[in-house]
């Protein structure tokens, strides 16, 4: 049983390292309740963020408008703007497929 696919390469390791250290920017704070809302808002875009990558349709940009949101909040209440590099590999990822239309054949 493979965990990663031997065409990724080092790739699923950075990313390990890029999910591990919004926690540990977090953990820097010294308010408790600081800490927790923090921890919160990173385990929501994670799971949006899986969710972007596992829906179809409209759906896909109804998470990535989530994410956006998100990733604005923390870098406005948390001067952390690390999601940005999450969005971007996102949408470079995502498949634009055409809305056929009546008109277009």
């Amino acid at each position: 049983m493979q965990i990663f696919y031997k065409n990724t390469g080092l790739n699923p390791y950075v990313w390990l390292v890029f999910f591990i250290l919004p926690f540990y920017y977090i953990s820097q704070y010294s308010k408790l309740w600081t800490m927790v809302t923090g921890i919160i808002i990173i385990l929501v875009f994670f799971v949006c963020y899986l969710l972007a990558f596992i829906t179809k349709g409209w759906q896909v940009y109804m998470w990535i408008g989530l994410l956006i949101a998100i990733s604005i909040t923390m870098t406005i209440a948390y001067d952390y703007a690390y999601f940005s590099l999450f969005l971007a590999f996102l949408l470079g990822i995502l498949k634009i497929k055409p809305v056929s239309s009546p008109y277009t054949r």
